[in-house]
């Protein structure tokens, strides 16, 4: 799996932007700040594992590295810190919403909280007559409830987790939601010949990275043959009436973590476009989907992350209406062994860790849970074989590729530069 940093970015006066970036930091900026210049807070440590808050830009309780780009904004402004943290194996994202409320701007409505051991945050710009904001709650909660009971691996009751308990070969009815989950994503793994894969999970483990895993662990050569054995998704088959899943040998497990947030995603906002509301913004565990117009009345942006550990900054900038957009990246997860550089990122066909120099791939797709898992797959293919695919499939994406000299090189398909957006280099 890859971990995401993706980001809203402020660089226009008065626009409601969101930032979504990795571990172990965030950032937001706002309208009376220099152009470019992002403050970055970390997590309130306290009860709360997830370190997840809300509260007034400039209060005490916001720690910031740079508290003069934040502490000019104006009343109303708020800054919505949401980590992901937990179980999730992909690692930590971040959602800040800079919302500037006027007398003549409409409050947007805005839910957030944890959910599939991450968090989420969903705003509704305007909500049309005779829709309350009860009613999108009740949307949310019906169908992260539906993700918890269905999808979830890291819920023992989960339903994806007991197929994983349960041994055998014969046929496992399974909730409807979990049988569409994993025929899309099986044909994800079919486009993409293997390189988005939902059985990797315990090469990923093995490897070191990931819920239970041990750190800096390095398989055998005996190991890895032994585990690509009882991998791939060949290895899973999908039944849809009446819903049910049967692993071909022992040992086959599923990880949907990197198709069900975007998937839960655009089951909201599909649940939004039923209710009439066509100005909204969802993100889960770092998957965005944006439709309409923000509250100010103006597309909501969305920048890139420059994938460097070292500091926050964006990179690019891209404007969503009816589009969602995911970042893979290996520039945060990764560890360095004898000098050479172990990632995260695992080729499920091979079993081990991506050796290439790409750094992160953006994809911008009609739905979130494609942009997820195409975002994988170029990641895994690398940034020849990646663009190759990205070009023949004309999918949006962006690669950004290390070089020898500590710099980047980019290159963007045809279709991503319809989303693309000037970006105002820092002041």
């Amino acid at each position: 799996m890859a971990e995401r940093s993706k980001a809203l970015d402020w660089n226009s006066s008065n626009i409601p932007k969101v930032f979504v970036g990795s571990n172990p930091t965030l950032s937001a900026t706002n309208e009376n700040a220099p152009q470019g210049a992002f403050a970055f807070m970390v997590p309130r440590v306290g009860k709360n594992p997830r370190g997840s808050w809300v509260r007034h830009v400039g209060s005490a309780d916001v720690h910031a590295l740079d508290r003069s780009a934040i502490e000019g904004a104006p009343q109303g402004a708020f800054a919505f810190m949401v980590p992901r943290v937990g179980k999730n194996p992909r690692g930590s994202c971040f959602l800040a919403l800079l919302l500037s409320v006027t007398a003549c701007t409409p409050a947007p409505a805005r839910y957030a909280g944890d959910t599939m051991g991450s968090t989420y945050e969903v705003v509704a710009a305007r909500l049309p007559p005779g829709v309350s904001g009860a009613d999108v709650e009740r949307l949310i909660r019906r169908e992260l409830d539906a993700a918890h009971a269905n999808l979830s691996t890291w819920h023992p009751g989960g339903a994806a987790a007991r197929f994983n308990a349960t041994p055998g070969t014969d046929w496992q009815p399974v909730p409807p939601g979990l049988a569409a989950a994993a025929a899309l994503a099986h044909d994800l793994s079919v486009e993409t010949s293997g390189a988005f894969d939902v059985t990797v999970a315990p090469l990923v483990r093995a490897w070191g990275f990931g819920a239970g895993a041990t750190p800096g662990a390095t398989p055998s050569p005996a190991e890895i043959s032994g585990l690509l054995s009882r991998a791939g998704y060949t290895r899973l088959e999908v039944r849809q009436e009446p819903a049910a899943l049967r692993r071909s040998i022992e040992g086959v497990e599923i990880d949907l973590d990197g198709i069900a947030p975007g998937l839960v995603v655009d089951h909201i906002a599909a649940g939004l476009e039923a209710l009439a509301v066509t100005d909204y913004l969802v993100e889960i565990g770092g998957e965005v989907r944006a439709r309409g117009r923000s509250p100010a009345g103006r597309p909501w942006r969305v920048a890139v992350e420059a994938p460097s550990a070292a500091e926050r900054r964006p990179y690019a900038l891209v404007e969503l209406d009816g589009r969602a957009v995911s970042t893979s990246g290996d520039y945060r997860d990764f560890r360095l062994q004898g000098g050479v550089r172990v990632s995260h990122t695992i080729d499920p066909r091979t079993g081990r860790p991506v050796t290439h120099s790409l750094a992160s791939v953006t994809v911008v797709a009609s739905t979130a849970a494609r942009a997820d898992a195409y975002a994988t797959a170029l990641m895994v293919l690398g940034p020849e074989a990646g663009a190759a695919y990205a070009r023949e499939h004309r999918i949006a994406a962006l690669f950004v590729e290390r070089t020898l000299d500590g710099g980047w090189r980019e290159y963007a398909t045809p279709e991503f530069t319809v989303w693309r957006r000037p970006l105002r280099p820092r002041l």
